[in-house]
């Protein structure tokens, strides 16, 4: 487990630039704190792309860090046609 849904982090530039605004749909501000909860409550519920983001640079230090986490899982898992781009499953 690499965090604690009481957790809090910090919303990035980089989370929130990354994110084309078509693609966003909750609209959460450089430097606002949620907890993991609140996070991906947004990420499930009105699919807040942004908040993928923010969770995987609190999870994985960067974006691309957890991208490479979630590739390494799939291999682990069997998964040989799988291939992330990003935490929220758009490209």
């Amino acid at each position: 487990m690499n965090s604690k849904l009481e957790d809090v982090t910090t919303a990035s530039h980089t989370a929130i630039s990354s994110i084309s605004p078509d693609y966003a749909t909750v609209y959460l501000n450089e430097g606002e704190q949620l907890t993991i909860e609140q996070l991906l409550n947004i990420l499930l519920i009105p699919s807040g792309n942004v908040a993928g983001n923010i969770l995987a640079e609190h999870v994985s230090g960067s974006i691309n860090n957890f991208v490479k986490l979630m590739n390494n899982r799939a291999k682990e898992l069997g998964c040989i046609n799988t291939n992330f781009t990003n935490p929220y499953g758009l490209q």
